[in-house]
């Protein structure tokens, strides 16, 4: 793993996921931390519990932050890089 420190997430972020979910479209992010130990890449195993029932799968956009900021506003902050990820 390449060293990641947080991994925060954001929840019920479209509609059709609430309403799938039988909830309310909220009026703000839903936001919460997931363990870095959630992460797997596209050709890596995923283990499924014994007995488990049903298995679900839900696919994230990951964004990598290369580079310490506190406070950044839109007008005083870096250019946006673009970089594909590789594996090691």
């Amino acid at each position: 793993m390449a060293n990641i420190g947080k991994f925060i997430a954001v929840g019920l972020n479209f509609s059709d996921h609430a309403a799938e979910s039988n909830l309310p479209v909220p009026e703000e992010p839903v936001i919460f931390t997931k363990a870095t130990s959630c992460i797997v890449g596209p050709n890596d195993n995923v283990t499924i519990p014994r007995g488990s029932k049903k298995t679900d799968w839900e696919v994230e956009l990951g964004v990598v932050i290369g580079t310490r900021a506190s406070y950044v506003t839109k007008d005083r902050g870096p250019e946006p890089r673009r970089r594909l990820c590789r594996r090691r």
